[in-house]
Parts: structure tokens; C-alpha cells; sequence
């Protein structure tokens, strides 16, 4: 376990991809990220065995500063990452158009939880995503909010159980 907080102290890393860094290179395991809002300037990238865990979706927020990084979990084909989880986070302000805030390819095993979506969406164009998962199976998503964002969740191509449990979104799919 590795533990974030915008003040480092008691051992806590200030730099959420560091703390995911560290525990993958244990195989795995919960990175709890405390209340505060951590300005993002760079991609987010997760790993097989990753639990991303806020202290609770409002006060834990991810903000991407209007830029086009992203959270990001990508196997390749004939090699999937598995058991990737989110939850209790705020996730905002993502202008990636292509891939959304959440962007997930190859993967087997994806929970994502009480995530509160706002904003993600490029200002000019108003296109944007707040999950995109392409070629994915075994997924799950939970009690998730979604504001300003022109599609909640797009699914391409994905091969296995599908499951979505929340509300004011609007869907897209293909292939």
C-alpha cells in the first residue's frame, strides 16, 4: 500500500504516479489518495493489480488542467493487464477528445466506483469522454456521477461482461 497527500507527510508520496509506480513494483496494491486536489501535468498510468482509492469523491479530485493527459491502462493484444480498480475520486477537467479521462484497452477486470466526472471536455470542440474503453472484458461501473461531458462512457469492441450501474450519462458504442 502507498499512501498520497498533497504534503508528503508521515512518509506519503506527493506524486500519485510515483505512489502507483512503487506499488506495481510490489505487484500490486492499493494506492489511497488522500483529500486535496492534486493538479495533474502528465498522464496517469496503472498497472495489472492496481486499486486507485480517494479518501471519497468530493474532496479528492483529479484535475488535468484543461490538457489532454489522462488515466491510462493498456495492455497490449494476447496480453491484457487485469484487476484494475478506481473509485472515490473526482475526476475533472480533461480536454482529451480521443480517449477520454479514463482511457482502458486490453484489459481483463476493470471496477470502476463512485467516481465523480465533471468537465471532462474540450472547451472549444465541447467533444470529450469520461470513460473509453476499447477491447476490454469483465468490467464493472458503479454509483458514478457524471457533469459537462458530451458522453459518459464509450465502448468499443469490448468481448466480455459489461456491467454499468449509474446515472445522467449518455452512453455511446462500436464495433
Amino acid at each position: 500500500k502507498a499512501v498520497v497527500s498533497l504534503d508528503g507527510i508521515g512518509g506519503a508520496y506527493r506524486n500519485i504516479q510515483d505512489a502507483i509506480n512503487y506499488v506495481n513494483s510490489l505487484g500490486g496494491g492499493i494506492v489511497y489518495i488522500k483529500s486535496g486536489i492534486y493538479i495533474l501535468s502528465s498522464n496517469i498510468t496503472l498497472y495489472n493489480n492496481i486499486y486507485l482509492l480517494g479518501e471519497n469523491n468530493v474532496s479528492t479530485i483529479l484535475d488535468f488542467n484543461n490538457t489532454t493527459n489522462q488515466i491510462i491502462a493498456q495492455g497490449v493484444s494476447g496480453t491484457r493487464l487485469t484487476n484494475i480498480s478506481i473509485s472515490n475520486v473526482r475526476i475533472q477537467n480533461c480536454a482529451n477528445t480521443t480517449n477520454g479521462a479514463i482511457y482502458t484497452n486490453f484489459i481483463n477486470g476493470i471496477y470502476l466506483e463512485k467516481i465523480a466526472f465533471l468537465n471532462n471536455r474540450n472547451t472549444t470542440s465541447n467533444l470529450g469522454y469520461d470513460i473509453y474503453s476499447d477491447t476490454c472484458g469483465y468490467t464493472t461501473i458503479s454509483k458514478c456521477t457524471s457533469g459537462t461531458c458530451a458522453t459518459f462512457l464509450f465502448i468499443d469492441n469490448n468481448d466480455q461482461t459489461f456491467t454499468v450501474e449509474a446515472y445522467d450519462y449518455a452512453i455511446a458504442t462500436a464495433g
